[in-house]
This record gives structure tokens, C-alpha cells and sequence, in this order.
């Protein structure tokens, strides 16, 4: 049995599956980690992601989202962070 309607959004008449955006949506899901073993607490994630990043008691970074999952809003600033991170803590799976 297929879960869906149909979307009259554009043109032409589709079917929209939930179940198969829904899978789409999960494949493309960002994930964000940083490396305990690598940070040195230059906190420049935290400067280029604040939502996404903070600090703990020692000052290295920590991920302030559940389960590392990062919304779509804040995607561009996750990858800004990654590429501004001088260690090359920050770990970005997709």
C-alpha cells in the first residue's frame, strides 16, 4: 500500500509518496561531530555555528543539537565551521 496524495503544486498534477520523501529526507540528513582529539579549543566553530556549536568546561567544542542532526537552516553555517576549524575537528557526515 503507498501513503500519499497528489500535489497540484507546479503544473502538472504528481503523486507525492511520504514514505519515499521521507527516506530522501533521512539520506540527506547532515550530521555534525567534533574530535575530542583533535579540538584545541580555538572555538572558531562556535564563532562561525553558535547554534550548532559551544564550548565545555575546558573550552574545547561540543555540539549543541540532538544527536548531532543539523537542520537544513543551519547547514551553511555547519560547513562554514568545518572549513574554519584549524584542527580539522569538525566531522561532517552525510
Amino acid at each position: 500500500m503507498t501513503t500519499g496524495a497528489w500535489s497540484t503544486t507546479g503544473h502538472e498534477p504528481r503523486f507525492v509518496n511520504y514514505r519515499e520523501s521521507h527516506r530522501q529526507e533521512a539520506e540527506n540528513r547532515m550530521i555534525v561531530r567534533v574530535d575530542n582529539d583533535r579540538c584545541q579549543g580555538h572555538q572558531m566553530c562556535a564563532i562561525a555555528a553558535p547554534a550548532v556549536f559551544g564550548a565545555d568546561d575546558y573550552g574545547n567544542a561540543v555540539v549543541l543539537l540532538p544527536d548531532g542532526e543539523v537542520p537544513a537552516k543551519l547547514e551553511g553555517d555547519a560547513l562554514r565551521a568545518e572549513a574554519n576549524c584549524p584542527e580539522h575537528a569538525v566531522l561532517i557526515d552525510r
